[in-house]
Formats: structure tokens, C-alpha cells, sequence
């Protein structure tokens, strides 16, 4: 008998806190890159991914720069098994920054 696995909605997951391992905070889930057949591989997190989703477009025709944090992070990365609490399963350290 295979497990099975449990289904996540990403409107559950939208704006939640990402904790780091030690339970400091990350920052928030902003976005999920999903491919063609909706698998997610990648959640983008930190103000700089809420930048991202709301200003990218505009930032780039008036050349405005800010500085802010934010990560690519792996979906095999995130522990959610409390979706209402994610959890990194590496060291902040290991991601990839948003830029």
C-alpha cells in the first residue's frame, strides 16, 4: 500500500510566514512557479518576491531599484506538513536569492 500524498491549496499557502530551522522568520510566500501541468517546483518568498509580483513590470521601464530580501526556494525544500506554519528543511544559507 502506497501513502498517499495531501493535497495543498495554494490560496492555504499565499502570504503564510516561511520559518527558518532555528523558527526565525524568512519571510512570505509570495508565489509558486508551477510547470505545464500545475506540479509547483518552486516558491518564490520575502519582500522581494511581493515586489515582484506587484511591481516588476513597472520597475523595469523607470528603472527604480530597491533593495529587498526574498528567495527561490525548491518545493522539496519547505516542510508543510502545518501549512498554516512552513518550515525550510535546509539552512537559509542554501537558497537561492530573488533577484
Amino acid at each position: 500500500m502506497t501513502a498517499q500524498k495531501e493535497t495543498i491549496h495554494f490560496e492555504q499557502l499565499i502570504n503564510r510566514c516561511v520559518f527558518d530551522v532555528d523558527g526565525k522568520k524568512v519571510g512570505r510566500i509570495e508565489e509558486a512557479v508551477a510547470d505545464r501541468d500545475g506540479v509547483v517546483n518552486e516558491f518564490h518568498v520575502g519582500s522581494a518576491a511581493a515586489f515582484e509580483r506587484f511591481a516588476s513590470s513597472i520597475v523595469s521601464v523607470l528603472g527604480v531599484t530597491m533593495k529587498t530580501k526574498g528567495y527561490v526556494v525548491a518545493w522539496d525544500r519547505i516542510d508543510f506538513s502545518d501549512p498554516k506554519k512552513p518550515r525550510l528543511l535546509c539552512d537559509l544559507s542554501e537558497l537561492q536569492p530573488l533577484e
